[in-house]
């Protein structure tokens, strides 16, 4: 039996608490109902609740000058830096909810260092990784498999030898070739 015949069933023997047990649930509903819906920033911002944040450096230094490198070697590009993964890929088209949503953690608050986009027809050219400490060649091979089944490329520069305009200029020409 399902819950609505089991109501239909309680409420032969109890009309009352059935009716008492329908305005409670209406009653929680009314009182806490727009409070669940409502995100949780939201929620503490309105009640006054000032969040915890502070500011962080957008990019390393390292980053900051091998962004630099990447805009002076191709001028032809326009570079994009820290992109969001799901800003490039999605989930095939048909699959069923559930394999959309696991395909879709696959990539969720990931980030790609560097995007390459040609400034004429706006097409991705290549993705750009600067591989720093916090890289692992597994988890890296991983996500390269990821973006190559979407169709990109992806460059690795290491950052510990602290890319200068000649070696990022190679290794971006050598793999556009």
């Amino acid at each position: 039996m399902n819950w609505a015949a089991h109501l239909v069933h309680l409420s032969a023997k109890h009309p009352i608490g059935v009716i008492c047990l329908l305005a409670a649930l209406a009653l929680i509903w009314t009182m806490f109902g727009q409070f669940w819906r409502v995100p949780m920033l939201e929620r503490l911002v309105g009640e006054g609740v000032r969040p915890r944040v502070r500011r962080k450096r957008f990019l390393t230094q390292v980053e900051h000058e091998t962004l630099g490198h990447l805009e002076t070697a191709f001028p032809e590009f326009r570079v994009h830096c820290q992109v969001s993964m799901g800003a490039l890929i999605s989930p095939e088209r048909f699959l069923n909810r559930h394999d959309a949503l696991w395909t879709h953690r696959l990539y969720a608050q990931k980030i790609i260092d560097y995007v390459l986009q040609d400034r004429r027809s706006g097409k991705v050219i290549a993705l750009v990784e600067l591989d720093d400490w916090t890289h692992l060649l597994r988890r890296d091979h991983a996500r390269d498999v990821l973006t190559r089944s979407a169709g990109y490329r992806t460059v690795r520069l290491p950052a510990s030898l602290r890319p200068t305009l000649r070696s990022v200029q190679e290794a971006i020409s050598d793999a556009l070739a």
